[in-house]
Formats: C-alpha cells, structure tokens, sequence
C-alpha cells in the first residue's frame, strides 16, 4: 500500500559535506491529524450536513463504492482511518485522492448511522418507567 523509497549514499549526503535540499518538504498539513491518536469528533458543526443529507446529495454513480454498509463500527473506524493514512501521502494522483476521499465518506456516514441507530435505542430504553423491560430499537 505505502511505498517505501531509499535514497543512495550519495543523494543523502553529497560529497561536499552539505545536506541534500528536498525540492518538496514532506512537512505536516496545518490541522492534519496524528496517526497515533484515535480521530475524536466532539459534535456535528452547524454547517456540517448530516450523513442522510451527504447520502442524498452525493452522485448515484455508485451507490456503496466501498461496500461500507456491511462492516461494523469498528471495521468503518478503520477502515476510515487506513483511508486517511493513505491520502496523507504524497504521491497520488487527483483521481485516486478522489476516490478515496468518496470511500471516506461512504465509512463515515456508516459510522454516523450506526450511532444514530445506537442513540435512538438508548432513548428509547431511557424513556421507559423503571419498572418496565427495555424494547429492541425497530429502525422506522
């Protein structure tokens, strides 16, 4: 997936003693995310569509380009986040970096719909008496 250059001796450390200048400096994004931490989303942003309305205004040219709808939380998550580390390189074309940012947002809205289905089945468990059993969340 991540392809791995080594550079000859030479390129490194030119003879002269100076550094070798890398004509694009592989430094990080403003506000990219760090790998090793776990992507953290505190709230949905006023102007943030939700996963129903970024489904419903995205292309019909293929409706599960990933096949997003079977996996799991955890397998969306990630899948999610191999998506992210593999658009973090540099070396891709514009088609690919396109793809896999619609196949980003096919595991997000997964994601997102899981936990909505999650939050309404809370809801309605926390809503009953106390006395009374809680009844299986059915998706309307």
């Amino acid at each position: 997936m991540l392809k791995k250059t080594e550079a000859t001796p030479s390129e490194d450390f030119p003879s002269d003693g100076t550094a070798a200048t890398d004509p694009l400096p592989t430094t990080p994004v403003k506000g990219s995310s760090n790998l090793s931490k776990s992507p953290k989303r505190s709230g949905r942003k006023a102007a943030e569509p939700k996963a129903a309305d970024r489904r419903a205004s995205a292309p019909k040219t293929d409706p599960s380009p990933s096949g997003a709808e079977d996996l799991s939380f955890l397998q969306s998550r990630t899948a999610l986040e191999l998506v992210l580390a593999e658009l973090q390189t540099s070396d891709l074309d514009v088609e690919h970096m396109a793809a896999l940012y619609r196949r980003g947002l096919s595991y997000i809205d997964r994601c997102e719909a899981i936990l909505e289905d999650v939050e309404q089945e809370v809801l309605q468990w926390s809503q009953q008496d106390e006395q009374s059993e809680p009844r299986p969340f059915e998706p309307s």
